[in-house]
């Protein structure tokens, strides 16, 4: 919808960075399960709470940033990552565009100013500051806006996710986790988890769900019944979401 001369008015309410998650290794023991997917939740200006996620009607763009990444180990991190993709694409029923490698690294606040929807960056702590100090070995997360419409007198309230971000502690990934996909501490596991992050899934208390905020090897090959549900609520079947470009710049 545009701007028209007909009584239209709109206006961008908020911004903001949210669902943050990081991902520990190695794990200690957890409990059972207690919840089967959380998911991130924005309240409106109408006072409504409404889920966080994409737009699934359009192609979420993603470049990767290899720079960290040895030489010899850069064809397999970037054939995971993007494996990673293809599933998480297939759980979601949200579609995804690679756009090639950048230099980028996202830091706080620097959401709006990325090249693609998605920036996933293999770099190392003195490089970001979001946390990867200790065992945390990746951060995920996303910006989401909201905003309002108006048409007469009636207002309509909307958000949307419209920049997602994964970063990686290089020299750990490498040297603590396995290559490839499976049960366990693996690098593809990671991957997947961080991805979920940026679509606005949470972490929940299973140490048989790959959203559980540490790895054990109880961990699961990819997402867990759980886990899939809550990309389900988060994709496509949710319905699309008409994101003005004064909100956001679609760079697809």
């Amino acid at each position: 919808m545009r701007p028209s001369i007909f009584g239209t008015r709109f206006m961008v309410i908020a911004t903001a960075v949210a669902a943050v998650g990081a991902l520990l290794v190695p794990a200690s023991a957890a409990s059972a399960a207690t919840a089967s997917y959380s998911v991130s939740h924005v309240t409106l200006g109408s006072g409504a709470t409404v889920v966080q996620r994409w737009n699934p009607c359009q192609h979420i763009t993603f470049k990767i940033n290899l720079a960290s990444v040895p030489a010899a180990s850069r064809t397999a991190i970037l054939a995971e990552t993007q494996t990673a993709i293809r599933v998480l694409a297939a759980k979601s029923g949200l579609a995804y565009t690679y756009r090639g490698q950048t230099t980028e690294v996202p830091r706080v606040g620097s959401t709006a100013k990325q090249s693609a929807e998605l920036i996933i960056a293999y770099t190392t702590p003195a490089k970001t500051n979001y946390n990867l100090a200790g065992s945390v070995v990746g951060q995920g997360g996303m910006s989401s806006s909201s905003w309002s419409s108006s048409v007469g007198t009636t207002t309509t309230y909307t958000s949307a996710i419209i920049r997602g971000f994964v970063v990686f502690d290089t020299p750990d990934l490498l040297r603590l986790l396995k290559p490839g996909f499976g049960t366990g501490a693996r690098r593809g596991n990671v991957l997947l988890h961080e991805l979920a992050h940026t679509t606005g899934l949470g972490h929940v208390n299973n140490i048989h769900s790959l959203m559980n905020p540490s790895m054990s090897a109880s961990t699961p090959n990819g997402f867990s019944v759980g886990d899939v549900a809550g990309l389900t609520t988060l994709g496509s079947h949710a319905g699309c979401i008409a994101i003005p470009a004064y909100v956001a710049t679609d760079l697809n």
